[in-house]
């Protein structure tokens, strides 16, 4: 069921990757590399065959660098453009998904668990955080949504 899921969420940021898009996405499609190439490189994990002790690290970690120049190449074939900024964005999201599963894959400590879970949500918060103002300023929807949904809650 994980493997399906890791699936379907790859299928979609790769849609995402190589659509021709033309309306205003308020940064979220750079801020997206993060999460996306995290999401590629937990899957590339699973999918690849348990070699000796680390080599499947080393395989994940080569296969996701790879896609992450590629996907960056690829996209200059669809009508969009190549961004250093986006590859290292990309590099990022690889790094935190790898460190993230040899953290919950080989430490018993929970309290490293849960530091390195509340990190990683910190990071995407960061990350996400310029992108969200921004659509919130632009989008009467988003203001709108604000006052019917958010205030009620929070008062």
């Amino acid at each position: 069921m994980s493997r399906l899921i890791l699936l379907l969420l790859s299928i979609i940021a790769s849609y995402i990757a190589f659509s021709p898009l033309e309306i205003e996405t308020y940064g979220a499609l750079d801020a997206s590399h993060l999460p996306a190439f995290g999401i590629f490189t937990i899957a590339i994990f699973f999918n690849v065959p348990n070699f000796q002790k680390h080599w499947r690290y080393t395989v994940t970690l080569t296969l996701s660098v790879l896609l992450v120049f590629a996907v960056e190449w690829l996209q200059t074939l669809v009508g969009r453009t190549a961004s250093w900024e986006d590859s290292k964005l990309g590099l990022i999201g690889v790094t935190l998904a790898l460190i993230g599963i040899y953290i919950w894959r080989h430490t018993k400590a929970s309290y490293l668990k849960w530091s390195y879970s509340v990190t990683a949500l910190s990071v995407l918060a960061l990350f996400f955080y310029p992108v969200v103002q921004k659509w919130y300023k632009l989008s009467p929807y988003a203001q709108q949504a604000v006052i019917q949904f958010i205030d009620p809650i929070f008062g």
